[in-house]
Order: structure tokens, then C-alpha cells, then sequence
């Protein structure tokens, strides 16, 4: 059985203007085994070159993730505190809002 896609929406262009792999594309793996991720999707993701992924198979799909942050430990005035091992970057004000919009909505 083919994979059913969702139909089709059309709105304003704005609104979906970013989302063009909204349905499924097709990539290319070469004989090494790489794949190219689409510049929209980086983007989207906030992948640079040298980001660190995590790569696992779910329910036959192939699934990357951003690998999560590597922490050391310390205890500071009775808490342990995790601090990053390496520079994290700085946080964009859009991650923030779009983080604090998705932590209020489930919290509803």
C-alpha cells in the first residue's frame, strides 16, 4: 500500500511558504552512504556544518536528531548543575519564543 499524503491547504503563501517539504522528497544516497540534507530543512532545523547528529531506526524509518548538548556535573551549594563542555552557541530570540509558545501550550 502507497503512503497516504496529507491533502493539500491551500492559504496564504506566507504561511507555508517555509514548509515546502511538507510532503515527502525524495534524496539521493551516494555509494559511502551520505545523504544531503535540503538547505530549507538546515535552516529549519538550525543545522550548521559540523552540527552533531543522532542517527536510529523508528518503526522502519531512518530518524536524526540534533545530538544533545554533552554536560559535566557539579554540585554547587547542594545542587548538581550541569554545565556544557563546549561553547553551545548563542540562543536566537526566535528559538526562545518559539521554545516558551510550545512549553505554554502544553501546559494548558
Amino acid at each position: 500500500m502507497g503512503r497516504v499524503r496529507e491533502p493539500f491547504l491551500p492559504g496564504r503563501f506566507d504561511e507555508w511558504r517555509g514548509l515546502w517539504y511538507f510532503f515527502a522528497m525524495q534524496i539521493t544516497m551516494d555509494s559511502a552512504g551520505r545523504v544531503l540534507i535540503p538547505k530549507t530543512l538546515r535552516e529549519e532545523a538550525h543545522l550548521q556544518a559540523g552540527s552533531k547528529l543522532e542517527v536510529s531506526l523508528r518503526g522502519g524509518a531512518i530518524v536524526l536528531e540534533p545530538a544533545p548538548l554533552e554536560v559535566d556535573f557539579h554540585e554547587e551549594n547542594g545542587l548538581l548543575v550541569a554545565w556544557p563542555t563546549a561553547d553551545p552557541g548563542s540562543l536566537r530570540a526566535e528559538v526562545a519564543d518559539r521554545t516558551l509558545d510550545s512549553v505554554r501550550s502544553r501546559s494548558l
